[in-house]
């Protein structure tokens, strides 16, 4: 009896190593990453599934290298219960709102490769209650809340918040907005990448382009309609003044917006201290 049960098990190992595939969906979601939750199990005759995930944002479906299995989408996005072609190298594939999939299917044959999803799309005309942003600041980690934006009490369609944005290595640092984690929603700049710092401007959804900033701590406003191709951007100085210290009875002093002591201000916004009092002052 031992033995007929310890061979059932080895059965059911085996059976369980044969079923592992090496492919993975991997995106926003996981990091990116070859985690087993989302790794597909081979079905045979190049079918792989995929069970009871949700799926949002931007993601790939690859092997742990992205060599031989590296499949992408042609710029659309995959829907509910509609076969989607898939490219080798493709570009990212993205949803068509936040899934709750039942099943996905990766097929891959001498026909070429496509992906189709069983489940059901969230409604879309969920309201948000916050904006995420994500940069270097928080090492593009797509799924981090440092970056919180709240749905402000008085203004609509307006999210709020206090981010410290800090520098990529090249003295600036790099952002774009998401309306949810895992890479949901993205808004960006249309184009490349800003060249240097601005106080405010326009992003575009589904673009990729960053804004640049000086690093600094910020208060944040995005104005965002859910749906709508652009929305709004502001950064202004947070009103708190902190690491300045000095001597009661010391000389007037100026520092910059990140604490570092200037000795000849030129054209801009300085911290003025003088004894213990602190004020903002700005040099035209």
């Amino acid at each position: 009896m031992k033995k007929l049960y310890f061979s059932i098990i080895c059965m059911i190992v085996a059976l369980s190593a044969a079923a592992s595939s090496g492919i993975y969906l991997r995106g926003g979601m996981n990091g990116w990453g070859t985690s087993e939750d989302w790794e597909f199990s081979d079905e045979g005759n190049g079918v792989y599934a995929l069970y009871d995930v949700t799926l949002s944002g931007q993601f790939k479906i690859a092997d742990s290298s992205w060599g031989t299995i590296n499949y992408g989408g042609d710029g659309s996005k995959v829907s509910v219960g509609q076969n989607y072609t898939l490219y080798h190298n493709g570009s990212n594939i993205t949803t068509n709102g936040t899934i709750e999939c039942s099943r996905v299917v990766f097929t891959l044959n001498s026909n070429g490769a496509s992906l189709y999803i069983e489940g059901r799309t969230e409604d879309p005309n969920k309201p948000l209650t916050e904006v995420y942003v994500i940069g270097n600041f928080c090492d593009w980690d797509f799924n981090s809340t440092a970056g919180k934006l709240a749905l402000s009490e008085s203004k609509a369609n307006t999210f709020t918040g206090t981010v410290t944005l800090t520098d990529s290595g090249d003295g600036l640092s790099y952002w774009r907005v998401f309306t949810g984690l895992g890479m949901v929603g993205e808004y960006g700049i249309d184009g490349d990448n800003l060249t240097e710092h601005t106080w405010s401007g326009t992003l575009t959804a589904e673009r990729s382009g960053c804004i640049v900033s000086t690093p600094g701590t910020y208060d944040i406003e995005i104005v965002l309609v859910k749906g709508q191709n652009t929305c709004q951007y502001k950064l202004s100085e947070t009103t708190s003044i902190s690491n300045i210290a000095v001597a009661a009875n010391a000389n007037v002093k100026y520092y910059n917006l990140l604490g570092v002591k200037v000795d000849k201000p030129s054209k801009g916004i300085y911290i003025k201290v003088v004894g213990s009092k602190a004020t903002k002052v700005v040099f035209e």
